[in-house]
């Protein structure tokens, strides 16, 4: 499944920059650089500024997050590691590898979310740039919709790092 999760997180990063390196010849010089919580634009600025900054900054934060995932992660002292049930999951060689497993799915999850929500963004600020009037059914429901994602995001990280049930000892017949 990490395999998976990495491919997808790639692909997603992948994407929304080819998108915008696609986008960028139909863009004016001054695009949409910001939204308020109710989706409306309240920031304009250049789109060499926009592409720079988007690029080089997020694509330096995704090849970061992508190295601490592929490799640093198990160089990171245990006491600095915070996860629920922290006791259980390094109280065994073969259950701290599996911790560090299931972090690894989870700092990939978090990549396959947050490239998600960059991507949703890109597209909601080209698309407002082009027409003001597209996306009008987004208005103020882009916060919920967000806060939505983030609460399944929450979930699914719990559910990837909730230690086993414990199994109930069998009754031996007398």
């Amino acid at each position: 499944m990490l395999t998976l999760f990495r491919r997808l997180w790639f692909l997603i990063f992948a994407s929304w920059v080819v998108y915008g390196l696609w986008m960028y010849q139909y863009l004016p010089e001054n695009i949409i650089v910001h939204f308020n919580i109710q989706g409306q634009p309240d920031g304009w600025g250049t789109k060499k500024m926009f592409f720079i900054v988007m690029y080089l900054v997020m694509g330096l934060l995704n090849a970061l997050f992508y190295a601490l995932v592929s490799s640093w992660l198990p160089k990171i002292p245990e006491f600095m590691v915070n996860m629920p049930s922290k006791e259980y999951w390094f109280s065994t060689p073969e259950l701290k590898a599996k911790a560090y497993h299931q972090l690894r799915l989870v700092l990939c999850s978090a990549g396959i979310f947050l490239n998600s929500v960059i991507g949703l963004v890109l597209y909601m600020t080209f698309e407002k740039t082009l027409d003001p009037t597209s996306l009008a059914w987004l208005g103020s429901s882009f916060a919920w919709l967000a806060l939505g994602f983030a609460g399944l995001f929450i979930i699914w990280v719990f559910i990837l790092v909730r230690p086993p049930k414990k199994q109930a000892n069998p009754q031996v017949p007398g």
